[in-house]
């Protein structure tokens, strides 16, 4: 989220700007800009991209020159995208973080670069909350998992069955060694009261 201050801005003055950048007559872009490759710039950006009030960023380059804004606006990025870069700076990099909290940026960039409706809802929709996992049901995945093997270790005293259920076993223990059983433990739930049924 951007600090209630605005956007960054440099507190520098701007280097001359190539014209690409004067031609597109924003003053945000006009402000943000600054020569990447100047140590002073260079450094005030690195810090930027760890500040947590940082939203976007944007950089130009090529083999000769870079250029870099920070927190450009959906406005500016659309005027960045619809006017055709000097040869030049052939290489447009645009970092966004917390991408649904920047949605009229989303779909100005999806709008040029022809996003399918499908990346463009990804990009746009609100994180999902991870699933907690209550203790409860836990108790309920390994108990599960412990009755299964205690019922395996049964079948394999019996010999007619001995051989197929130390294949089942192993496939059991190969599932624990690789880190499956946690991934398995909501699916075992339901795969037992199938069994069980």
């Amino acid at each position: 989220m951007k600090a209630m201050d605005g956007p960054f801005r440099p507190a520098t003055p701007a280097e001359e700007l190539p014209d690409y950048y004067r031609d597109l007559r924003d003053e945000e872009i006009q402000a943000a800009f600054r020569n990447f490759d100047l140590d002073r710039n260079y450094d005030l950006f690195d810090r930027q991209t760890r500040n947590a009030n940082s939203s976007n960023f944007c950089i130009d380059f090529g083999d000769e020159d870079a250029w870099c804004a920070f927190d450009l606006g959906s406005e500016s990025y659309s005027r960045l995208v619809r006017s055709p870069r000097p040869a030049q700076l052939h290489t447009r990099w645009i970092n966004i973080w917390l991408p649904y909290t920047q949605k009229d940026t989303l779909h100005a960039l999806a709008k040029h670069y022809d996003f399918s409706p499908r990346l463009l809802g990804l990009m746009c929709s609100d994180p999902v909350p991870p699933k907690q996992k209550t203790p409860l049901h836990s108790k309920k995945s390994s108990a599960t998992l412990r009755s299964r093997r205690s019922n395996k270790s049964h079948q394999s005293h019996q010999s007619h069955q001995s051989h197929q259920s130390s294949s089942k076993e192993e496939n059991l223990d190969s599932e624990e060694s690789i880190g499956m059983t946690e991934m398995m433990h909501s699916t075992q739930v339901t795969q037992t009261r199938v069994i069980l049924l």
